[in-house]
């Protein structure tokens, strides 16, 4: 860390900051290709033997404990698979993804795919219905909001129905929360895009600039804060690791002050918020506020925004947790990770979740506003836990423990939770207890386990093995695919994008018969028919699902050139309909506040109209 950065930042020292930012990702930038560039050039038994060993040293530079360490190589061995360290090069994990976007309607090389039922869909009555009833949408577009992996089509939300429209109103109450917490940087790129997309508009950067000056903020500010800074700084609350202008501070307080003025309602008041980073499997930056309209005590956690967030996400091993009292006797002695009765959860953030919960009990203020029995001083009768990405996470099982003393006074709602959260018997639990997760479309984070990535590197093997082109040949699809699909290309350079396509040997299609060409995939073909099932199965993580009810966004009308959503509807569906990662830069865009924040309140105008 650079010499007093952090609570107390110079503000003179910020564009010299930024001249070494620049020069820092200029040369990782250059790092990087040379990484890649030795990963394809290395023997793939070498690169299997040192890869676990360099992992180890950086996550040991970052501060992770032993245990830590070894339990993200193995999640990253267990992810990879045995022939994919030991036999498949980098270049033909990148070509085998394309293949599976193409598979997916998504990328370069969709135009150049033979036109064939869609992949991966078991239930194609319902999607025929689906799929016409979307006509306004691009191919790809269709394909990635398609449920799949179910019998039940989703219901949609209906405006005579009181559940659904409170459902609605929570959902767009608490992602104020849940954006507001990501502090002045979020917060200030949410301020400065086009609505529904990522695109940064200069005039409404140039206003969220303004807005968020030290010296231009309207927000009040607690009774018991001071000014800074000979008052040219706003008065600081009650917080902890935030900027010396209050910075993180001021921007929830614009995010929760612009959802009164939506509402009519008051804000609600700051009792205590950290943007402290406290290292590897603590909680994350948090904030607790009373909301005296609603009697409510809301904690919302930050999702992922730095290195630490990052091992907390990847450090998916399951852990045994049983908040509801579940197990049996055998059950807690044996702690079984059968995925149809198995009692267990994210290990990382279980961890953050019992940090936070330690830092709540031993925080007095926030302790004797918790609607306890007996206590006099608690205005709250219940509480709300909220977050989006990892915070939805720990939020989750943060809500979990609290129950054990507070019983049906805690309730949750997340935002884009992982989708690997919580074994099939505890997120079926969370759905009776009528807890909410949203998630919009085809977000990765939403779909996103160890399970998931499983599948995937399976269906990118079994891509691979039936391609019947090479790796020239799919290259030239792919610049063909890129003329295709650029608008100003595709009006004059048609015809050299036929000749590449026609280079590149036509339209694609699957030939099982071209494994016989790649000798390292005939071995695991082999390898696959000769193990029974049994072995097949302990090939496999468990299975972790996304927690609660899930409040299906998608679209239905876009912009088609650029997939900006225009309208939104609002479904509900199960866990087991997010089983497919949609590989694709729309699926990443998606998981962003600002385009969150436009779907929800998109789809709550759809329902009330």
């Amino acid at each position: 860390n650079l010499y007093g950065w952090g609570p107390e930042v110079d503000v003179l020292c910020i564009p010299q900051v930024l001249v070494l930012g620049i020069i820092f990702l200029r040369f990782y930038y250059y790092v990087g290709l040379l990484v890649v560039s030795c990963l394809v050039a290395v023997p793939p038994g070498v690169r299997a033997k040192w890869s676990g060993k360099a992992v180890r040293r950086a996550l040991k530079c970052i501060g992770a404990s032993k245990g830590l360490r070894g339990a993200v190589v193995q999640i990253l061995i267990d992810l990879a698979g045995p022939e994919t360290l030991t036999y498949v090069l980098p270049s033909d994990i990148a070509f085998g993804i394309m293949l599976v976007q193409a598979k997916q309607r998504q990328g370069f090389l969709a135009s150049s795919l033979k036109s064939e039922r869609p992949a991966g869909n078991t239930n194609s009555d319902l999607a025929a219905p689906f799929l016409e009833e979307q006509e306004s949408l691009s191919e790809a577009t269709r394909y990635a909001t398609m449920l799949r992996g179910t019998e039940c089509p989703p219901t949609p939300f209906d405006a005579t129905r009181d559940a659904d429209c409170e459902t609605l109103e929570d959902i767009n109450h608490y992602a104020a929360f849940a954006a507001g917490i990501y502090g002045f940087t979020m917060t200030l790129f949410n301020d400065s895009v086009y609505p529904g997309t990522s695109v940064i508009s200069p005039m409404r950067f140039l206003k969220a600039l303004c807005r968020a000056m030290p010296c231009c903020q309207q927000v009040a500010a607690p009774a018991s804060s001071t000014a800074t800074c000979l008052g040219m700084c706003p008065p600081r609350g009650p917080t902890k690791g935030d900027w010396s202008w209050a910075g993180n501070e001021y921007a929830l307080h614009r995010s929760l002050l612009a959802d009164a003025q939506r509402t009519g309602k008051d804000g609600p008041e700051l009792l205590w918020a950290t943007w402290e980073v406290r290292g590897v499997l603590k909680a994350p930056p948090y904030a607790v506020l009373l909301d005296r309209q609603r009697q409510e005590l809301v904690v919302v956690v930050r999702g992922t925004l730095n290195l630490e967030d990052c091992i907390a996400d990847l450090a998916a091993q399951p852990c045994f947790f049983d908040p509801f009292g579940m197990a049996t006797a055998q059950e807690a002695s044996s702690k079984d990770f059968d995925d149809e009765t198995g009692l267990f959860a994210h290990y990382a953030m279980l961890a953050c979740a019992e940090d936070l919960l330690e830092q709540l009990h031993e925080n007095p203020k926030v302790r004797e506003m918790l609607p306890v029995s007996g206590s006099t001083l608690a205005v709250a009768k219940r509480v709300v836990v909220c977050g989006h990405s990892l915070g939805a996470g720990v939020a989750c099982l943060l809500a979990m423990l609290l129950r054990r003393d507070l019983g049906d006074a805690v309730c949750y709602i997340g935002f884009e939770p992982p989708g690997g959260l919580l074994s099939k018997r505890l997120a079926r639990e969370t759905a009776r207890l009528g807890w909410i997760s949203a998630v919009c479309a085809n977000d990765w984070i939403s779909r996103l386990s160890i399970r998931s990535m499983q599948s995937l590197r399976e269906r990118v093997l079994d891509e691979l093995s039936k391609c019947n082109r090479s790796k020239l040949q799919l290259s030239l699809l792919a610049a063909a695919g890129l003329l295709e699909q650029t608008p100003l290309l595709s009006q004059f350079c048609w015809p050299f994008a036929a000749l590449l396509q026609r280079l590149g040997g036509g339209p694609l299609h699957s030939d099982d018969l071209a494994v016989e060409s790649k000798p390292y995939l005939v071995k695991r073909h082999i390898e696959r028919q000769s193990r029974g099932a049994d072995a097949d199965d302990d090939m496999w993580f468990p299975e972790l699902w996304p927690p609660g009810r899930i409040a299906y966004f998608r679209p239905t009308t876009e912009v088609l050139w650029s997939q900006q959503a225009t309208a939104w509807v609002t479904e509900w569906a199960r866990p087991e309909d997010l089983e497919e990662i949609i590989i694709s830069y729309r699926s990443v865009e998606l998981h962003f506040p600002n385009i969150i924040l436009d779907a929800y309140d998109k789809a709550t105008k759809d329902v009330k109209s």
